[in-house]
């Protein structure tokens, strides 16, 4: 479900569509990303399975707290998403 967008973004939500865990996976797997965040068990990541189970938890915690965490794709390459 697309919620925001403007001339060069598209905020919505995850989806269990593959893309969503492999672009996960390939963010919070990388030890140049993962140094700059609030630590975290599993980080980085060491196998795609990770991916699914990280997103899962963002959407119980959020559930339970009442917020959102968008997937953010840009529009010239809607494939290339980033994970907010």
């Amino acid at each position: 479900m697309t919620v925001v967008t403007t001339e060069r973004l598209i905020l919505r939500d995850r989806t269990d569509d593959p893309a969503d865990p492999a672009r996960i996976y390939d963010i919070y797997s990388r030890p140049e990303i993962t140094r700059w965040l609030a630590v975290s068990p599993g980080l980085p990541m060491t196998d795609p399975a990770q991916a699914p189970e990280r997103l899962q938890i963002w959407r119980d915690r959020h559930a339970a707290a009442s917020c959102w965490r968008p997937s953010c794709c840009g529009r010239q390459m809607p494939d290339r998403s980033v994970t907010a």
